[in-house]
C-alpha cells in the first residue's frame, strides 16, 4: 500500500514538472525575454546586453546596433542575442539636462566686435551646445552694459547666463602744456571713460611716454593695448606762446588794395600765423593813420600790433613809349601794339587804347594813329604815331625774284633741276605762318621775299613767280572745302617737259616730300594727313600721271 502511494506521488510530481516547463515555454513564446524599450540619458554609459534581458540566464549573449556614444540622440533598433536566439529591442537616447556654463565679463575697446561665446566659459553638456545673444550688445556705447546669452544643446534644453560687458574708448588727442613732466601721466590718462585705479591693470602703454619731448609743440603718437588689442592715441604739446612780428610803416596810393600781411614782417611762431586787421583801414583817407593788426597762430594764441599807413594821391599819368610810327605795304596787316609799352608808377598793368580809324591800309599814304592809356586813379596819357602805307610795283617784285634765281641756278641745270632748286629754296627760306593777306599775288610774293615768311598762299605765289621767270609751265591749285576741312590751301602743278606733277613747298608735318608727285601719290599723302588735305576740282586742272 505504501509502495503504491509513493509511486503515485512521483507520478504527480513528474506531471507538475512537465506542466511547469510547458508553461515557461509558452510564456517565452508569448513574451520575449528582452525589454521592449530601454531609455537612457545622453552622456550615460552605453547599456550592455544584460540591461536588455528580463530574466537573467547563463546563456551566452551579445548586442548589435548600439550608437557610437550616448551623445547621439534618437531611437536605435538593438539586436539582443541570447544563446542561439536573437531578439529586437529599442534603445532611446534622450537629453533632458540643460547645459551649464560660467559667465565671463569681457572688457573691450569701443566698436570692437564681440561674439556670444566671449561671455561664457567651461560649458558642460552631453551634447553640442550653441551660444547666442538674447540681445546683442552695442559696443559703440562706452561704459558697462548687461549682456545675456542663451546656451542651447542638441536636445533643445536651454540655460540663460547673464554677464556684463565693459567698453572703453581711447582718447584721440591728449592736450598738454609745453615742458609737461611725462612722469606724472599714466595709462588711464589716455582712456576716455575710466579713471578707476582698479582698471589700470587692464591697459598697457606700449609707448614709453617718458621719452616724449614736450619742449616742442606738436603731436606725438601713443599706443595703448587692452587684452592685446592696440589703439592709437596722441599727445598734443600745445603752443601757448603768442606769435611775434615787426610792424611796418607803409606808403600807398589812395584806393590801393590793402592786405593785413603787407603791414608786418619777420613773423615768428611754432605754427602757421594768420594776419588780419582788427579794424579795416580807410584806403580813401589821405595822410597818415594807425593800422591795428592781429596775429593769430594755429593754437589760438594772439598778439596785437600797431602799424602805420600813409596814403597819397596818384597824379602821375602812365607812360606810352616805343615804336609809335609804323611802316607797312599796301594790304599788310598792321601790328599797332608791336614795340609799344605802357608803364605806370602805381598800376602794374594799364590797358593801351588804339584809335586807328583814320588808317587805310589798302591805299598808299601817311595816316595818324592815336594811343591812350588811363590808370586806376583816372590819370590819362595820350600819344600819336604815323602809319606809312607804301605801294610796291610788279617790277620790284620781279627784280627780287631774279636776285633769288641768280643765287640758286646755274647754266648746267636742266628744267627738273631748276624746279628742284626753286622748291628747296622756298621750303628753306619762306617760313610758314598761319595767315597772310590773299588780296594780290604780287604783294604776296613781295611779302615772301621781304619777310621770308607767309602762309600757303604766299609760298605758292613765290614758287609760281620763280617758275614763271625761267619759263617753266605751272599753275596754282586751290583746295575746295569738304566736310573734314573748312580752310583753304594752295599748291602748284608744274610741267618740266615730262608731263604735269604736283609740288607743295609748304611744311608737311606728317613726313614725306611733296615734290613732283602724281595724282595717285598725292592722294596717298592726303590720306596720310587724314583731313582731305589735297582735295580739289580735278576738272579744272591737268592730270598728273606716270
Amino acid at each position: 500500500m505504501r509502495h503504491n502511494k509513493l509511486i503515485l506521488a512521483i507520478a504527480v510530481f513528474d506531471m507538475l514538472a512537465i506542466l511547469f516547463a510547458a508553461g515557461i515555454m509558452l510564456s517565452f513564446a508569448l513574451h520575449p525575454p528582452v525589454v521592449e524599450r530601454l531609455i537612457i540619458e545622453a552622456g550615460a554609459p552605453l547599456p550592455k546586453a544584460a540591461d536588455f534581458i528580463i530574466i537573467s540566464n547563463k546563456a551566452e549573449n551579445f548586442l548589435s546596433g548600439l550608437p557610437e556614444n550616448s551623445a547621439m540622440l534618437g531611437d536605435f533598433l538593438i539586436t539582443v542575442g541570447i544563446g542561439k536566439k536573437s531578439y529586437q529591442s529599442l534603445l532611446c537616447v534622450i537629453d533632458t539636462i540643460p547645459p551649464k556654463g560660467y559667465a565671463v565679463a569681457p572688457k573691450v575697446w569701443q566698436n570692437t566686435k564681440v561674439l556670444p561665446a566671449d561671455f561664457v566659459r567651461d560649458i558642460k553638456d552631453a551634447t553640442a551646445v550653441e551660444v547666442s545673444f538674447i540681445k546683442a550688445p552695442d559696443t559703440s556705447i562706452t561704459g558697462t552694459q548687461q549682456v545675456s546669452v542663451l546656451l542651447t544643446d542638441v536636445g533643445g534644453n536651454t540655460t540663460s547666463i547673464t554677464s556684463k560687458l565693459s567698453v572703453y574708448a581711447i582718447v584721440d588727442t591728449l592736450p598738454i602744456a609745453p615742458n609737461t613732466d611725462m612722469n606724472h601721466l599714466g595709462v588711464l590718462d589716455f582712456i576716455a571713460n575710466t579713471s578707476s585705479p582698479e582698471d589700470e591693470r587692464l591697459f598697457t602703454l606700449l609707448t614709453d611716454i617718458k621719452d616724449i619731448d614736450t619742449s616742442i609743440p606738436g603731436l606725438r603718437e601713443v599706443i595703448v593695448t587692452l587684452d592685446g588689442e592696440k589703439r592709437r592715441s596722441s599727445v598734443d604739446v600745445l603752443d601757448i606762446t603768442p606769435p611775434t612780428a615787426t610792424p611796418l610803416h607803409l606808403k600807398k596810393y589812395i584806393n590801393d588794395t590793402l592786405t593785413a600781411a603787407d603791414f608786418v614782417t619777420n613773423v615768428i611762431d611754432e605754427s602757421p600765423v594768420f594776419v588780419s586787421f582788427l579794424v579795416e583801414p580807410d584806403n580813401m583817407l589821405p595822410g597818415e593813420q594807425t593800422v591795428e593788426i592781429l596775429l593769430t597762430d594755429a593754437y589760438g594764441n594772439t598778439a596785437n600790433l600797431a602799424a602805420k599807413l600813409t596814403l597819397i594821391p596818384d597824379t602821375e599819368p602812365p607812360q606810352i613809349e616805343g615804336s609809335l610810327d609804323k611802316t607797312v605795304f599796301v594790304g599788310d596787316t598792321i601790328a599797332y601794339r608791336a614795340g609799344i609799352t605802357v608803364s605806370d608808377n602805381r598800376d602794374p598793368e594799364v590797358a593801351l587804347i588804339i584809335d586807328s580809324s583814320a588808317v587805310d591800309a589798302k591805299t598808299a599814304g601817311k595816316y595818324p594813329v592815336n594811343y591812350s592809356a588811363t590808370d586806376q586813379a583816372g590819370n590819362t596819357a595820350t600819344a600819336t604815331g604815323t602809319v606809312t602805307v607804301l605801294s610796291v610795283s610788279r617790277e620790284q617784285v620781279y627784280e627780287m625774284a631774279d636776285n633769288v634765281l641768280a643765287k640758286i641756278l646755274n647754266e648746267d641745270m636742266n628744267p627738273y633741276d631748276k624746279t628742284r632748286a626753286i622748291y628747296d629754296w622756298t621750303k628753306k627760306n619762306v617760313i610758314f605762318i598761319s595767315s597772310s593777306p590773299k588780296d594780290d599775288p604780287v604783294l604776296a610774293c613781295y611779302r615772301g621775299f621781304r619777310d621770308h615768311a607767309g602762309d600757303c598762299f604766299v609760298i605758292a605765289c613765290v614758287v609760281q613767280l620763280l617758275l614763271d621767270q625761267i619759263g617753266i609751265k605751272n599753275t596754282m591749285i586751290q583746295r575746295i572745302e569738304s566736310a573734314r576741312t573748312s580752310s583753304t590751301h594752295y599748291w602748284t602743278m608744274v610741267n618740266v617737259g615730262e608731263g604735269w606733277y604736283h609740288l607743295d613747298a609748304s611744311p608737311n608735318i606728317h613726313g614725306g616730300s611733296c615734290f613732283m608727285l602724281t595724282d595717285t601719290e598725292l592722294t596717298k599723302l592726303s590720306k596720310r594727313r587724314g583731313i582731305d588735305y589735297y582735295i580739289y576740282d580735278t576738272s579744272l586742272y591737268p592730270a598728273a600721271v606716270e
